[in-house]
């Protein structure tokens, strides 16, 4: 299951590099697959520059799927909001998060 949260882009609100726009959460333990089943992801790539030159943009980065198989509900792209410099400072507006997606798995939680 995944959430995100939304962010007024007027707004300075961090220079954190490493915050994300999207959470994801296991809904419980995966009892209804074999290891060898399972799918393998990669390691993350460095993070994108990013996507503004002032204020908050978006940086991303990747990974890899080395294995097909059962499981694979992680995403293979991360988004995080990143501040190369200010613009225009007001004051940090956040939304609320939205509401956890259902379960992408209906065996074992």
């Amino acid at each position: 299951r995944m959430r995100s949260i939304r962010v007024d882009t007027r707004s300075y609100c961090f220079v954190n590099t490493d915050f994300p726009l999207k959470q994801v959460s296991p809904c419980g333990p995966q009892t209804c697959e074999l290891e060898e089943d399972r799918c393998l992801l990669g390691s993350w790539s460095p993070w994108a520059e990013c996507s503004q030159s002032c204020g908050v943009g978006v940086a991303t980065r990747s990974r890899t799927m080395d294995r097909v198989g059962t499981g694979c509900a992680a995403g293979l792209k991360e988004a995080a909001a990143c501040m190369k410099v200010e613009c225009d400072v007001t004051d940090c507006q956040w939304g609320e998060w939205d509401e956890w997606s259902g379960c992408s798995c209906s065996c074992g939680g």
